[in-house]
């Protein structure tokens, strides 16, 4: 159905001109193409409702910030410069909060103090049903997250889950925290990621050296990365392509050519076995050399 504005019921819709003010997506499922529009505004996608964005001209823009709660939001093509927030924090958070990737790119989004500058998954100790990210295609780049935590690409919160099979990771940036790429929570959920890349990403900082660690992947906790390419990946301290607090495991795995250090691994265990096919790495040590595993 044609439609010169944002829908207020359910349905299949393409965009005949580009709009402006915030949008809370009814219930129910909607189709929206963006028609080569742009949606000036934040979009609400509450509970009980399901968001499918595609774009059928490459040119379709979400110029604000798309906030999942409760809801859930898929993505196959298209654009989105304000960043995607999967779960909330407060009395008004909602359960089942979910986002699925297949395509288009979020990108360009500044998070100024806070965390997750192109995906942010809200998460507290208590939450049921905490928010989930997967990403089978794709790309989020050029976003900045400003916060301690960091996350300028994605950042994991508690309790969530990000599962990433497929789709690129590039040029993001944690201006004053870890995680240029990715940062995943101590008490994230479940993580996985494969058959991907990340490259490009920064993470900086200047003076406190509990921060600038981890320029393609920040983990406060263990990783497994599988047949992913993390290459010219920078971070001002450790950890250039990967810093992670737990066991790292990396299998058919292509990382090299990050700063300071490919691999840092800064946990409790005295050494991580997974890594002997290219050399041992023990707690608090360092890596820096070609890595094209497979782990046998």
């Amino acid at each position: 159905t044609a439609a010169d504005s944002l829908p207020n019921s359910a349905g299949s819709y393409y965009l005949t001109r580009s709009v402006s003010g915030s949008w809370a997506v009814p219930e129910g499922e909607v189709n929206l193409c963006l028609n080569g529009q742009t949606i000036n505004g934040k979009i609400t996608v509450g509970s009980g409702a399901t968001l499918t964005l595609t774009d059928c001209s490459d040119s379709g823009r979400v110029q604000g910030e798309v906030l999942v709660n409760g809801g859930k939001l898929e993505l196959y093509s298209g654009t989105i410069t304000g960043g995607v927030q999967v779960g909330k924090k407060g009395a008004d958070y909602q359960t089942g909060s979910s986002f699925t990737m297949y395509g288009g790119e979020i990108t360009g989004n500044k998070a100024g103090s806070g965390s997750g500058g192109g995906v942010f998954l809200v998460g507290t100790t208590n939450q049921t049903d905490p928010p989930r990210f997967t990403m089978h295609g794709g790309t989020i780049s050029d976003n900045t997250a400003g916060a301690s935590d960091g996350g300028g690409g994605v950042y994991v919160g508690e309790k969530c889950s990000f599962t990433m099979d497929g789709g690129t990771i590039t040029g993001n940036t944690a201006t004053a925290g870890n995680g240029g790429g990715i940062y995943i929570h101590f008490n994230a959920g479940n993580v996985s990621i494969s058959n991907a890349t990340i490259t490009g990403n920064k993470a900086s900082a200047t003076g406190n050296t509990s921060y600038g660690h981890g320029g393609g992947i920040y983990s406060e906790r263990g990783v497994t990365v599988e047949n992913v390419t993390i290459t010219g990946n920078n971070s001002t301290f450790e950890g250039g392509g990967i810093y992670g607090k737990g066991a790292i495991t990396l299998t058919d795995a292509t990382v090299t050519d990050n700063s300071q250090y490919d691999v840092y691994y800064d946990g409790k265990e005295t050494t991580t076995p997974e890594l002997t096919v290219s050399g041992l790495v023990k707690a608090g040590y360092y890596a820096n050399f070609a890595w094209k595993l497979p782990i046998l």
